[in-house]
């Protein structure tokens, strides 16, 4: 209920500011009329084991962009991490936010990948 309520205030607060705000099933992307600087040069950390590592992006708020510094996010088992990134679509910019994705190479989705799998074809059950 609470989440409705947000998005409803969230819709309304951006449409009243030219820019619209579309929920999916998947994420929740912003479209606006104007696109992004150019990123930002920003340090990139070695690599940590377990973790993985959330680029800095542009963010819309309000009429503004906001840069957003990059930061490590726990490796979650059987999923790759797609990068926040900001898309143009005819006159307008679509930003999609950073997001889990289900590795495609776990047919069985038991989080272990097929080539490393004794048994590829055993799916996980939920209980």
């Amino acid at each position: 209920m609470l989440k409705k309520i947000v998005l409803i205030a969230c819709c309304s607060l951006t449409l009243m500011s030219g820019v619209s705000t579309i929920a999916s099933a998947q994420d929740l992307s912003v479209v606006m009329r104007f696109g992004p600087p150019e990123p930002r040069t920003e340090y990139r950390p070695r690599a940590r084991n377990g973790y993985t590592w959330a680029d800095g992006h542009w963010e819309s708020r309000g009429r503004r962009h906001t840069w957003v510094k990059g930061y490590w996010l726990r490796n979650q088992r059987g999923y790759n991490y797609e990068q926040a990134r900001w898309e143009q679509d005819g006159n307008q910019w679509r930003m999609h936010r950073g997001k889990w994705q289900r590795n495609q190479s776990d047919r069985d989705h038991d989080g272990i990948k097929d080539r490393n799998d004794r048994q590829p074809n055993n799916p996980r059950r939920h209980e």
